[in-house]
């Protein structure tokens, strides 16, 4: 179990020089077990592909593509880890090669036991690919992406995000899809406090496709789309798997849809464009919506004759500010719906752990919690075990 460096094989991760050759070599010589140390800044004009299982990439350092059509660090092979690293591209314009994404996971065949931990990836986003399983992402920040910030596709399974944060995306924040040309759609995935900001083409969240997916305590906003985007898609571009089994828990959505009327998505959308693919089981709770700047509605489920939706849900919402014409729009299907409130709120200053206190539980939110003002009563976030829901403090 070795640490190499890419200074062993010629770097000088300065920052300027061009170090692709080392980079390349240094990834040559690892075997299973070593670590492969960045500490420098290193700029590169081609893939650095880990093909070695058992790796660990980390040091502090840079990598810094300056290809936009093939930036990619490239993991394939199984249990390897990347932390503690920054990814960069030198990029204006969006790219549609798999290798424009600054960590590109799969795109050589599956990959198991993927983690990555406190990475900073800038100018394009992380990709999962291959029918990839058994992931952790783990308080990964992506800034100024100009596609998706966090991309799952290719029938991805069993994968776990902890705290992603996407700042200033050109496409969705963090994004499950699902193609009829996969094999499968993604499953058993579940994300845990996202945080989206200033999505100026796209929406914050979205499953479009995909089976038993779990999305807890969001905190998204300045989105130009919907904040949260459930789809089935059938059309000239994308024809998708209809999701099921879809879980939104919990969380605060504040001026979503600002492109409004194009799109016209409200903050949070379930959509079906098919007439033979339904929806089935999406189930949406615990969220405060504020200044939702659409012009038709708040929250929509619609979908027509074959192509609707079943068995899916809405309670426990709190729509405050500015709002458009509809709190809620139902097509195509019936949606169970039980403690909507709409009234005139007033939010308190993040985080509200340092005035309130829940003497039953913990206030939630790893990025702070928000209490609200509605009919005389403050209400704020609670999780007490595996439940979480809206409290009033009397």
């Amino acid at each position: 179990m070795a640490t190499l460096k890419p200074e062993q094989y010629g770097a000088v991760g300065d920052g300027r020089a061009n170090d692709t050759a080392a980079l390349a070599a240094t990834a040559t010589a690892l075997v299973a077990g070593d670590t492969l140390q960045l500490s420098g800044s290193y700029r590169h004009s081609s893939t650095v592909k880990i093909t070695k299982s058992g790796v660990r990439v980390n040091g502090g350092g840079q990598l810094i593509g300056t290809d936009p059509r093939s930036c990619s660090l490239v993991i394939a092979a199984n249990d390897i880890t990347v932390e503690d690293i920054s990814l960069t591209v030198l990029a204006t314009v969006r790219q549609a090669s798999l290798e424009s994404a600054t960590l590109l996971v799969g795109s050589l065949g599956p990959v198991r036991g993927f983690r990555a931990r406190r990475l900073h990836l800038d100018g394009s986003g992380l990709m999962m690919r291959g029918r990839s399983y058994g992931f952790v992402l783990e308080d990964i920040l992506v800034t100024g992406s100009l596609g998706d910030g966090i991309h799952m596709t290719d029938g991805v399974h069993n994968g776990l995000i902890l705290r992603p944060t996407v700042l200033h995306a050109g496409d969705d924040g963090v994004a499950v899809v699902s193609y009829l040309s996969n094999p499968a759609p993604c499953s058993d995935i579940e994300i845990r406090n996202p945080r989206v900001r200033d999505v100026y083409h796209g929406r914050g969240i979205s499953v479009v496709g995909g089976t038993r997916v779990r999305i807890n305590d969001l905190d998204v906003s300045q989105t130009s789309g919907a904040a949260v985007y459930i789809a089935c898609e059938d059309n000239v571009d994308w024809r998708t798997y209809a999701p099921r089994d879809v879980t939104v828990r919990g969380g605060l959505v504040t001026a979503a849809n600002t492109t409004a009327p194009a799109p016209d998505h409200g903050a949070v959308l379930v959509v079906n464009e098919s007439t033979n693919r339904p929806i089935q089981g999406v189930r949406v709770s615990g969220l405060v919506i504020r200044d939702t700047h659409a012009i038709f509605r708040v929250i929509g489920f619609l979908g027509g004759p074959g192509g609707g939706h079943t068995g899916c849900s809405l309670t426990d919402v709190i729509v405050s500010g500015s709002s458009p014409r509809l709190v809620t729009q139902i097509a195509g299907g019936t949606v169970s719906i039980a403690g909507l409130r709409v009234g005139v709120t007033q939010f308190v200053p993040h985080p509200v752990e340092t005035w309130l206190t829940n003497p039953n539980g913990q206030v939630s939110g790893a990025h702070g919690s928000t209490a609200v003002l509605l009919n005389g009563s403050f209400w704020y976030k609670v999780t007490t075990g595996n439940t979480s829901g809206w409290q009033r403090l009397t």
